[in-house]
């Protein structure tokens, strides 16, 4: 009957049958077991080529489960990055978010722990199988799997010497401090241990193989192509995205600021590392004229450079992202029917904060919305109206609503209202200029039309150290080249 059954389902067939997720090590060793003690028993009643058969059937059936398990666990390239975008590299700091398809580490740690999961699987269905076939045909196999499960074994409980573990913090050094500057110095302090028959050896060695290739491409790249790649990326912000456009066209309608592309996360922080160090491009520049637009060139992109530093700079989740302080009606002296107002509100994200909460602080990141809001008195004759020409802005009943949506909410709240102050002013002086109908209080169909003029201040500090930030009074207008 085993025969029969075993012989009409051939290997090809069988191989769509077993799938990874069924299988369990605990229930194929019991079932291992039993078809053993009918051995057995076969044996004693001196059926031997009936128990011959069953020996012959576990073993072909556990060399084809470990063929196909080894063909699966190949195919899935565990803890490998896209090779292909380490090669297309281009000397930012988003190597390791790029290659990995991560937002951020701690990203890439769930990532690893999740595939380490199916790996431990894996092993534990490998061992089981190998405990089934003779040791002396499957040495290699046993080597490669028993070395694979330590490997598993010392990563689950955090041992400083596994290969995984230093794998991790290898990658967590690039994912934090990465350029074509340092890269060969990185490299150059780690020390990789290839051990032929140790696969997590072997993906370590290959990924560092392949970083080390490309640092080695790009620095023998040219400062001037270096240049030129990334002068096209940040005019193609400066021109054609937002929150920087509008610095460029200082007159931008509101209309026509809404309908430009946010730039991306990636965008920025890729642009921003890929320049080359002042220091570097300097001594190439013979023509004085030339050096000193250079120098201007940098100054505005270091204050470019500052403004987004809490994305530039690799710290933890929690600290990326800027706290923010308001203060409402700091220019009381040039307000139009601002003591017409009873209430002001300011939103980012889920969080708010009123008028009689200026000391709370709130905190905004990348994707956040902000709203401002201010209602007039019921009983006041003024009511403000909707401005057709401003996508920004909206009216409900007595309550004037300027709302930002985009991921650079925050910065396009401000491009589009900032005021010129002093220089030693800290924070950004927002003016709100909006439309208002001021009903004559002894004939009520009577109305004159106004603008109402409100000021409003935000301060914008880093979170993670607390630094105060400003947006520059102007992006760099020119990107010289070289």
């Amino acid at each position: 009957l085993l025969e029969k059954a075993y012989s009409e389902t051939k290997v090809e067939e069988y191989i769509p049958l077993f799938g990874i997720q069924n299988e369990d090590p605990k229930k194929y060793l019991e079932t291992v077991n039993l078809v053993e003690e009918a051995r057995d028993l076969l044996e004693n009643k001196n059926h031997n080529d009936e128990a011959i058969l069953l020996d012959n059937i576990l073993v072909s059936d556990a060399a084809t489960r470990l063929g196909i398990l080894t063909d699966y666990f190949n195919k899935k390239d565990f803890f490998s990055p896209s090779f292909n975008k380490v090669k297309n590299w281009e000397g930012g700091l988003d190597l390791i978010e790029s290659s990995y398809s991560v937002k951020s580490f701690m990203g890439l740690k769930e990532s690893f722990a999740f595939q380490m999961v199916e790996v431990e699987k894996i092993s534990n269905l490998a061992k089981a199988y190998l405990y089934v076939l003779p040791p002396q045909f499957y040495k290699k196999e046993k080597n490669f799997w028993g070395s694979l499960q330590s490997e598993v074994t010392d990563y689950t409980n955090n041992k400083p010497g596994s290969t995984m573990v230093r794998l991790e913090d290898f990658l967590e050094i690039l994912y934090k401090n990465i350029s074509i500057e340092n890269c060969r110095d990185i490299l150059d302090k780690e020390r990789i241990d290839k051990s032929a028959n140790n696969f997590f050896s072997i993906r370590y060695h290959t990924i560092f193989s392949e970083i080390s290739d490309r640092c080695d491409y790009l620095r023998r790249y040219s400062i001037q192509e270096r240049w030129a790649s990334a002068s096209n990326d940040l005019e193609r912000l400066l021109v054609k995205k937002k929150p920087f456009a509008n610095k460029v066209f200082n007159n931008i309608s509101a209309m026509d600021y809404q309908a430009l592309d946010d730039a991306s996360l990636f965008e920025v922080i890729n642009t921003f590392s890929k320049f080359p160090q002042k220091e570097k491009v300097l001594p190439l520049i013979k023509k004085k004229p030339l050096a000193e637009r250079i120098n201007v060139f940098y100054s505005d992109l270091n204050r470019l450079e500052s403004l987004f530093s809490p994305y530039l700079i690799k710290s933890k989740e929690e600290e990326t992202g800027y706290d923010i302080e308001i203060q409402f009606r700091g220019n009381k002296d040039k307000e139009l029917y601002g003591s017409k107002i009873i209430s002001w509100a300011f939103y980012s994200g889920e969080s708010s904060i009123s008028l009689f909460e200026e000391n709370k602080k709130l905190t905004w990141n990348y994707g956040d919305p902000v709203k401002f809001e201010m209602r007039f008195a019921a009983d006041t004759n003024i009511s403000p109206y909707k401005e057709k020409q401003n996508p920004f802005y909206r009216v409900s009943g007595k309550t004037s609503v300027f709302k930002f949506s985009g991921n650079w909410s925050l910065f396009d709240m401000i491009n589009m209202h900032k005021i010129a102050e002093d220089s030693k002013t800290i924070g950004e002086v927002l003016k709100f200029e909006f439309p208002v109908r001021i009903f004559d209080e002894i004939n009520s169909k009577t109305k004159t039309l106004s603008n109402a003029k409100v000021f409003l201040k935000i301060i914008l500090k880093r979170k993670s150290d607390g630094k105060t930030l400003a947006l520059p009074s102007f992006y760099p207008e020119e990107i010289p080249q070289l």
